[in-house]
């Protein structure tokens, strides 16, 4: 135990909570992670990019780039060999309803990313553990902050087009929104035995794109994900 962790994140004994952004690493969003911590180490790391940071005398392996997943279930191998406990993800999402920048809480995850319908070929629909569900809830409204809880699906991280993905979100009434990576940190986690939240933000809808929009949609990107990183915090 430890050996993968020692080589990927530095250490063979990680912190016991671990904070991951959804997406590839940006050194902005580095900074905004970095204003909610006491101390922070230099951002390391080739593949999965990631810190050791302090809060209130607690320290948190952060890491970034993790995208799709095939990511976030290495991460979360690399997590259990190095005996961390908790992950929390924060993530992006798009919408076909929902404006930019509203925080989504997903309390069922579809999966159409594949790799937990290999593992589970009848099991496409990963329920959120309802424990995880209550403390980010519970955590939203300590907070004040607006939220909408629902239903989103895991999609593909490169293969965007694949027609049956599409038609059958098309079809779907009850999906808030796709992300990549929400279904296998939740199913496989639990397999793993760590404890996972998920909190996502929309990034992009019919009318603003995921890297387009002016500045206030700019804003509106970057205050959600202060908000979520905010509710992260509070949870682990």
């Amino acid at each position: 135990m430890g050996y993968l962790a020692k080589v990927a994140l530095g250490r063979s004994e990680l912190p016991s909570r671990c904070l991951v952004f959804g997406g590839v690493y940006s050194p902005r969003r580095a900074k905004l992670a970095r204003r909610h911590f006491d101390a922070w180490k230099r951002v390391r790391g080739n593949w999965i990019t990631y810190s050791y940071a302090k809060l209130d005398g607690r320290e948190y392996l952060v890491c970034f780039n993790v995208y799709g997943a095939a990511t976030t279930l290495e991460l979360l191998h690399l997590l259990k060999d190095g005996k961390a406990k908790s992950v929390f993800f924060v993530g992006s999402m798009g919408s076909k309803n929902l404006e930019v920048g509203t925080l989504v809480l997903p309390d069922e995850v579809v999966d159409r990313a594949g790799i937990v319908l290999l593992d589970s070929p009848h099991g496409g629909s990963v329920k959120v553990e309802s424990g995880s569900l209550r403390e980010v809830e519970k955590a939203l409204r300590n907070l004040g902050i607006d939220f909408v809880m629902g239903k989103t699906a895991s999609v593909p991280s490169v293969l965007h087009e694949v027609g049956a993905v599409r038609s059958f979100l098309s079809r779907s009434k009850s999906i808030l929104g796709v992300e990549l990576e929400l279904s296998t940190l939740h199913y496989f986690g639990r397999r793993l035995g760590l404890k996972t939240y998920g909190l996502l933000y929309v990034s992009d809808n019919p009318k603003h794109g995921i890297v387009t929009g002016p500045a206030s949609v700019w804003r509106a990107r970057m205050n959600a994900l202060n908000r979520a990183t905010e509710v992260a915090l509070s949870v682990l």
